[in-house]
């Protein structure tokens, strides 16, 4: 899957579908802001999102630096990750 402005290094290799769903249910087991799940949601075209979004397409929509929204989304896939790991 790639962004619309053809971004393909959203997430390195592995079954990407299978991969999707488990940050959709990842996500929806965490609790954090509701504006960084939307975020998150951008990016990967998950939730009412057709198509995943660049980090600039998102930056624009929030308000906030590209990097910002790299630094939310890869803390939010980190949190996704730490609770499957270590799950409540």
């Amino acid at each position: 899957m790639e962004s619309r402005d053809g971004d393909k290094s959203i997430e390195p290799s592995g079954d990407y579908a299978a991969w999707l769903n488990w940050v959709e249910e990842g996500l929806a087991q965490i609790q954090v802001p509701e504006q960084e799940k939307l975020l998150l949601q951008m990016r990967f075209g998950l939730g009412d999102f057709e198509f995943s979004h660049s980090f600039e397409d998102i930056a624009e929509v929030f308000l906030i630096t590209r990097e910002r929204v790299r630094q939310i989304s890869d803390r939010l896939l980190a949190q996704i990750r730490l609770n499957y790991l270590l799950p409540g």
